[in-house]
């Protein structure tokens, strides 16, 4: 989604007063880590956070059987927690619960789960129409 407002201003006029919006996602940090390395290290920072342009990828994941396929390619936006929850708050929303976890969702960065890393790897926002 490359503009989180117009989505969530979509959400928002698709939901009653005190309707929820539920966000099961990667972690954006975890998004500017490197994912293997000859050397080992998968913790160097190879991406910037505050990043504007999308990122291109030939590779799908298979959120269900956590594993990656060749694809056709594809465009996704990794958006800051700040550009999240902005966007939430100036489309009406209240924030209700944001939690963060070392488990990774994706396939992607499932190495610095098993290694016990202690970043977060993905998250969850809950957040309610007012």
């Amino acid at each position: 989604m490359p503009d989180l407002s117009a989505f969530f201003h979509i959400a928002a006029s698709l939901l009653k007063d005190g309707g929820v919006i539920f966000l099961r996602e990667i972690h954006p940090f975890s998004e500017m880590l490197l994912t293997d390395s000859a050397d080992g290290d998968r913790l160097k920072i190879i991406e910037p956070y505050f990043r504007d342009e999308p990122v291109v990828e030939t590779t799908g994941i298979d959120y269900v059987g956590k594993t990656q396929y060749e694809a056709k390619e594809q465009y996704w936006f990794v958006h800051t927690l700040s550009a999240i929850f902005s966007a939430l708050i100036s489309n009406n929303f209240q924030l209700e619960l944001f939690e963060e976890y070392p488990h990774d969702i994706s396939a992607i960065h499932k190495k610095n789960e098993l290694e016990n890393a202690g970043i977060p790897l993905s998250m969850t926002i809950v957040a309610r129409k007012k």
